[in-house]
């Protein structure tokens, strides 16, 4: 058997290729790593956006919600206590005015006088009838007819 001699150039110079190669399957495995991670980072990245913007629509929208039934239930508290007041001063009023008009029909049950009527006190009478009432006057104005207008106004 013959023995083949080594080329030693050639195994140096093929070993240095090799090992070029290998540096360079190197470099490019950790450039495809580091494109890699960085692509991780962005994915990651576009991730945190996403599910950030979902929940601060998610976040909007109940909030949003929660809002516009809490200013329709305070509305509908408000007004039906506005309402209730209403009708509680109009009552107040329309008491006040009654009991004027009870206390002069008991003080001129008569009716040949009317229009011509002069009522004493109702200045009293109506200021302690106004305070009660929550009212801001009152007065005493009998309706009279045209033909009945010159003899009021000689009256008054």
């Amino acid at each position: 058997m013959m023995r083949r001699a080594k080329p030693t150039a050639t195994k140096s110079i093929s070993g240095s290729h090799e090992s070029t190669i290998s540096i360079a399957g190197r470099m490019i495995e950790k450039t495809k790593s580091v494109d890699a991670v960085w692509a991780g980072r962005v994915l990651f990245i576009i991730c945190l956006l996403v599910v950030a913007g979902v929940l601060g629509f998610l976040g909007h929208h109940i909030l949003d919600d929660a809002e516009i039934k809490l200013a329709k239930k305070q509305f509908g508290s408000i007004a039906d206590r506005a309402l209730v007041s209403a009708q509680q001063i109009t009552e107040r009023k329309q008491l006040g005015a009654l009991t004027l008009a009870s206390v002069i029909a008991n003080q001129l049950p008569e009716s040949d006088p009317w229009p011509l009527v002069f009522f004493p006190n109702f200045a009293n009478i109506a200021q302690n009838i106004i305070a009660t009432s929550d009212g801001r006057a009152m007065a005493l104005a009998p309706l009279i007819s045209p033909d009945e207008l010159e003899d009021f106004e000689e009256f008054a």
